[in-house]
């Protein structure tokens, strides 16, 4: 039997502890969340000023796309079928 649960097995009271693995992980998905929440129109735009504000975020939203992993799995694909 275990004494009064004060030995060092009992993980409960001690904090997770992060790898530099996850805390990067972390820090790009938040920075992509806030990223994408920036590029989306605010509801109480009039559309004229939604539609301007959207040609100028423009140059961010194609940077995006093009880093997206999902275009570069196609682009992959595309190039693996040409051959």
């Amino acid at each position: 039997m275990e004494g009064n649960g004060n030995t060092n097995k009992d993980s409960r009271h001690e904090p997770k502890k992060r790898t530099a693995t996850d805390e990067i992980k972390e820090t790009i998905s938040s920075a992509y969340r806030k990223l994408e929440n920036w590029i989306r129109p605010k509801k109480g735009q009039p559309l004229f000023l939604q539609i301007v504000m959207f040609i100028l975020k423009l140059p961010v939203l194609l940077l995006l796309l093009l880093l997206s992993p999902v275009l570069l799995v196609v682009l992959l694909l595309v190039f693996l079928i040409a051959l």
